[in-house]
């Protein structure tokens, strides 16, 4: 199910599904795989990978950590994830995306 069918559901007058049945939806959307399969990068935060800083995770299955530079106003790479981080990710083009 889509964000836009679970959008339809919660907005109707009469509920077509039981409020379980749109959590369950809701928890099988997952933005980053959405971003990923339409060509787009996901920016998200894994503390198994970082506890100080956010992941970049592009189309080309390449991920990065990153930071964000107040005096620059916008994230910086700070570097590719070694093998041992990539091996933490739940998200692996080709498997998933």
């Amino acid at each position: 199910m889509e964000a836009q069918e679970i959008a339809l559901m919660t907005q109707s007058k009469s509920p077509q599904c039981t409020l379980d049945e749109i959590l369950d939806a809701v928890e099988r959307v997952n933005p980053r795989l959405q971003l990923l399969q339409e060509g787009h990068s996901a920016i998200y935060y894994d503390e198994n990978i970082s506890k100080e800083y956010n992941l970049l995770l592009q189309p080309d299955g390449k991920c990065y950590l990153i930071k964000y530079e107040d005096t620059l106003q916008k994230s910086q790479i700070l570097r590719e994830l070694t093998q041992e981080e990539y091996a933490k990710l739940d998200v692996i083009k080709g498997r998933d995306y």
